[in-house]
């Protein structure tokens, strides 16, 4: 595959310099966007996650996931909140309900449309329904979020959270980087 004019120049270097500054140029860019789709760096503060992530752990945000299809049921997820006062407000946590679906927390446990989400279930009950103590009513772009620590989370069970736009979620969790003996794939 030829970058320039195929008949040589009399100076055979500045089209070796082009070709080879073209190629470290191609590959740099290349980089860059693999890193911001693939590998955002996220460091998990507190531990309203756990056992899945803990306080400090590091992990990866698929950023690009989202594009090709919708989130699902379960994804972990990166998302992004603004404030009335500008400021951002980021956490990572798991959905469990999707859009144009009714969530409701009663008698600890969650209930999607009436029935019974069977996730977790040796897990301790919920002790705080919060505001998913009445049905709540996803809108066609919204989803309802909990952190799998159900009894020490801020999700869309407090009234300052509520139920997140899908343009809030920045991307799927996939994996933990931090700390090295943990290093794997966050489901």
């Amino acid at each position: 595959m030829s970058y320039f004019h195929p008949i040589p120049d009399e100076n055979k270097w500045t089209d070796v310099a082009g070709k080879w500054i073209t190629d470290c140029i191609f590959v740099i860019a290349l980089a860059f966007w693999l890193v911001y789709m693939f590998g955002q760096q996220v460091v998990v503060v507190g531990n309203s996650m756990s056992p899945t992530l803990s306080d400090e752990n590091t992990v990866l945000v698929n950023r690009m996931v989202y594009t090709l299809s919708e989130p699902e049921r379960y994804d972990v997820v990166y998302i992004e909140t603004e404030e009335e006062d500008g400021s951002v407000t980021t956490m990572i946590k798991r959905i469990i309900g999707l859009p144009g679906e009714t969530v409701q927390i009663t008698d600890g446990r969650i209930y999607i449309d009436g029935e019974l989400l069977d996730f977790q279930p040796d897990a301790e009950s919920i002790l705080n329904a919060g505001i998913a103590d009445t049905p709540i009513l996803l809108g066609r772009t919204e989803y309802f979020v909990i952190g799998d620590n159900w009894n020490n989370s801020q999700d869309s069970r407090v009234e300052e959270v509520g139920n997140i736009a899908a343009g809030e979620i920045i991307g799927k969790v996939w994996l933990r980087t931090s700390p090295f003996k943990n290093i794997g794939l966050v489901e």
